[in-house]
């Protein structure tokens, strides 16, 4: 539509400096008629064209609370079980104390208790930092992660998001979900080491995780670039580590002015991210 009515727009005002020559007059009013026509027709199409990309923003910002929703609420249910399981077992710990203490075993109770507290405190969950939707993300990835066996290194210093909620789900998600699917590929010792904070006002990401091998890109990066070195998001395929969310990843930082490079260096698969913020969210986001 908006192409048609810009096809007759300029035909239209291709045909203007005529009308003076046309001593039909009333050729000339439907010429001027049919001018106005497509200037509306065409003003209108834009602006609708406009509402229907903002509206697939709105609607993808959207899904992306609701995925995020979506895994608050499968944390809150797991959560459930796991205390109605701890409930049920509390019983059996308590008899297996009270066994101890009327056989006279004070020494062997209070080792036992001690390492029930042990074993609670390290299932305690954690709070990597004070934007409950980052801290969402960050506890089901990291969650995750742990389950499958996968050291981890969480250190996020800002108190609030400084960039939009989709944006950093995707940020985050892509790099998080790509490292506990290199971690699984990888031998043991396995590792994922995450760092977030504010230089200057520079949103700063560094992710390390390990991995095995990657694929390059059948390009100048696999020939020429020097071992180790910082690459952009096409220089790797997505049958390795690198490639699945690694161009939306650099996408979505180039819309912040910022850039995202990746580096192999056996046995770490590394992703720094650098977004420009600013000067108004600087202040909300330090932590």
């Amino acid at each position: 539509m908006v192409l048609l009515l810009t096809l007759c727009y300029s035909a239209t005002v291709f045909c203007l400096p005529l009308v003076e020559d046309i001593e039909d007059r009333s050729l000339t009013l439907y010429i001027n008629l049919f001018y106005l026509f497509c200037s509306v027709c065409l003003a209108l199409s834009i602006r609708f064209l406009l509402w229907e990309v903002q509206k697939a923003v709105e609607e993808s910002r959207y899904k992306s609370l609701l995925s995020i929703q979506q895994l608050q609420y499968r944390k809150i249910t797991d959560e459930l079980s796991s205390f109605h399981r701890a409930r049920h077992d509390l019983r059996h710990h308590f008899r297996a104390i009270g066994r101890l203490l009327q056989e006279g075993k004070r020494e062997e109770a209070a080792a036992y208790i001690s390492e029930y507290t042990q074993r609670m405190d390290s299932n305690e969950q954690e709070v990597f930092c004070k934007d409950p939707l980052l801290n969402a993300l960050l506890q089901y990835y990291v969650g995750e992660a742990r389950q499958a066996g996968i050291s981890c290194d969480i250190q996020v210093r800002i108190h609030r998001c400084p960039i939009d909620s989709t944006d950093m789900t995707v940020l985050l998600g892509n790099c998080l979900e790509n490292a506990v699917a290199a971690c699984l590929r990888a031998p043991e010792p396995r590792l994922i080491r995450l760092r977030v904070r504010i230089v200057n006002s520079t949103l700063a990401i560094l992710l390390e995780n390990t991995c095995a091998s990657v694929s390059f890109s059948p390009s100048v990066y696999r020939k020429h670039a020097p071992e180790g070195a910082w690459l952009p998001a096409e220089a790797f395929l997505s049958t390795g580590t690198g490639g699945q969310g690694l161009e939306s990843i650099a996408h979505t930082a180039a819309r912040y002015e910022g850039a995202a490079e990746f580096r192999f260096q056996k046995p770490l698969f590394c992703t720094r991210i650098s977004l420009e913020l600013p000067a108004s969210d600087l202040a909300e986001a330090r932590d």
